[in-house]
């Protein structure tokens, strides 16, 4: 961008994406700005412009993507005075809701998030809330490719990140049962007796959230946590996770399931719900099955039909 003393000073460097303009003292030859206290302080007052300039492009509906691509960022490498502009963002962020959501509305840099876009796919801004303690949160503005400016500058104004790590444990501290005893007395999820799982609040709510979502839904959950587990390394982190969708209504423990077949008619089986390998891709429905066999969900084998003679008989 061009620095003007009401004309452009044409050695002026800046590195900035915009033009500024002010009554800059110049060097005799008027092709550059002085560096020196007075000039010092006209940058203080165009970075009050800067701000008020935000909110002057987001009430005519021009504080978009395209705005935040110009904006200065740690890789520009911006020097003197003109670093303020950079260092003005930070505040700018915090104090006014001008930061784009990807609902389409703005809020400010305390209320939102960033993450990979798998979290984002499977966690909408509305159910934010559920993971911090229903504090009101959004996720920034999407980011169409890594390393790009706009990933940058919301990595350079410090936006919370809620990632994969974030997720994996939330998953597993509201859905783990504590109690082995609960989980051998009960071997399915229901919400009418979640109360005898002791569970928090939270991991209710967690629940009956998870219990709302469709089956397309639970398919790239599960096949989510299946890459997760391949890519950490977490082969046991979910074994004991009330996580399985059944066919009883509700969720159940892995070690607990069986996958769906006709000779399951017994009451005292819970198998998982059979939808998940009638609908769906089939991408999606070969990482559900994946994802049970890690977790330990059973096949109805000789093995198990044969514990089950020995139970009916003894």
């Amino acid at each position: 961008g061009e620095v003007s003393i009401y004309f452009p000073a044409k050695k002026e460097s800046s590195k900035l994406r915009f033009h500024i303009n002010g009554p800059f003292q110049s060097t005799p030859d008027r092709s550059s700005i002085k560096e020196n206290a007075f000039n010092s302080s006209l940058f203080d007052e165009l970075c009050s412009l800067f701000e008020i300039s935000f909110i002057k492009l987001k009430k005519n509906k021009l504080l978009d993507r395209n705005f935040l691509n110009i904006l200065p960022i740690e890789r520009d490498e911006l020097f003197g005075d003109y670093s303020k502009f950079q260092e003005k963002l930070i505040d700018i962020f915090t104090n006014n809701d001008v930061l784009p959501t990807s609902e389409g509305n703005f809020s400010n840099l305390k209320n939102c998030l960033r993450g990979n876009q798998q979290v984002r796919n499977l966690i909408e801004g509305k159910d934010l809330h559920l993971f911090f303690s229903s504090e009101k949160k959004f996720w920034a503005l999407g980011v169409n490719q890594r390393n790009s400016r706009l990933d940058h500058l919301l990595q350079n104004i410090q936006i919370d990140v809620f990632d994969q790590t974030d997720f994996i444990d939330f998953v597993q501290e509201s859905s783990e049962l504590i109690d082995q005893e609960d989980l051998l007395s009960y071997n399915s999820w229901l919400f009418e007796k979640q109360n005898k799982y002791n569970l928090s609040e939270s991991q209710s709510q967690f629940m009956n959230w998870l219990n709302k979502k469709e089956i397309i839904w639970l398919q790239k959950f599960y096949s989510y946590l299946l890459k997760l587990e391949q890519d950490e390394g977490l082969d046991t982190f979910f074994n004991d996770c009330v996580i399985v969708k059944t066919n009883k209504g509700g969720f159940s423990c892995p070690s607990d399931c069986y996958f769906n077949t006709t000779e399951l008619s017994n009451e005292k089986f819970t198998t998982i719900h059979s939808d998940f390998f009638k609908f769906g891709e089939n991408a999606d429905q070969e990482d559900t099955k994946n994802f049970f066999d890690i977790l330990g969900v059973k096949s109805f084998d000789d093995e198990e039909k044969l514990k089950l003679i020995l139970d009916d008989k003894y």
